[in-house]
């Protein structure tokens, strides 16, 4: 398969981004990256990676920590303990990073009800792949410890199959599978910060980041070498989520909403 693009500019591409280019091996970009600490992974580089994604303005943007897409309200530092009681009375849901809170109004996005759609599409085909399995599907109010922290984060989807996750009805702290539909307010940050915290979990395997604005996804899937690649997935391409041994049109889960992306082109 031909390299879409040559190196050089594909390099450059890189380096506009918080990933830099570090070396290439045949049809694979090894990139060294400050969000895994230093440590290498591999982008798969097929006619599947959609450069486009790599020179789009909010590329080019640095990398966005919660408070930067957070609502403006500043609210005090909790306890976890507080932090549960506390969110029990609020009428949105609050990720809770190091002790501070913040809304999640659901970012800001230019297809609210496509984001809320293809979301509820995702839990639905999860849940009906699962049964029977022992696996269990998180929506959008489930949270997600991050491992070994106090910190809890609310992805678009989830889904564990470690028994450790049943003592816990509030949250998951072991899912091999998360899901985040994108909005332009968090996409830099679904890409950059959260990718590297959720990384870090060693049962994670797959982290699908899904446009809710046109037929695309992007699969970051640890291969077993430990190393992260990352896919482009377009119309007519079928997704494979080894996570959870699915494979599923792309399509698939923008159904009854295709004007809607045809506008979007």
């Amino acid at each position: 398969m031909d390299f879409p693009g040559d190196l050089p500019n594909l390099r450059a591409q890189f380096a506009c981004t918080e990933m830099q280019a570090d070396h290439t091996q045949g049809n694979t970009i090894f990139l060294r990256s400050d969000i895994l600490n230093g440590s290498t992974y591999s982008q798969e580089a097929s006619s599947l990676i959609s450069i486009k994604l790599r020179t789009e303005k909010q590329q080019h943007r640095q990398q966005i920590s919660p408070i930067m897409i957070a609502a403006k309200e500043i609210y005090p530092k909790l306890t976890p303990e507080e932090y549960f009681v506390w969110e029990e009375k609020q009428l949105e849901k609050h990720e809770y990073i190091d002790g501070q809170v913040y809304a999640m109004s659901g970012g800001r996005t230019r297809s609210p009800v496509n984001h809320g759609r293809i979301a509820i599409r995702f839990t639905a085909m999860f849940d009906a792949h699962l049964e029977g399995s022992g696996c269990m599907t998180g929506n959008s109010d489930i949270k997600v410890n991050i491992v070994e922290t106090n910190n809890y984060t609310y992805p678009d989807a989830s889904v564990t199959c470690d028994d450790r996750d049943k003592s816990t009805p509030n949250y998951f702290t072991y899912p091999c599978l998360i899901v985040e539909v994108l909005s332009d307010s968090t996409e830099a940050y679904d890409r950059g910060g959260k990718f590297r915290i959720y990384s870090h979990n060693p049962v994670l395997q797959d982290y699908l980041l899904v446009s809710a604005t046109r037929i695309e996804m992007d699969l970051y899937h640890k291969n077993d070498a430990g190393e992260w690649t990352i896919v482009n997935y377009q119309e007519g391409d079928i997704i494979e989520l080894k996570s959870i041994n699915l494979s599923f049109p792309v399509e698939q889960v923008y159904r009854g909403r295709e004007n809607d992306f045809n506008e979007n082109t």
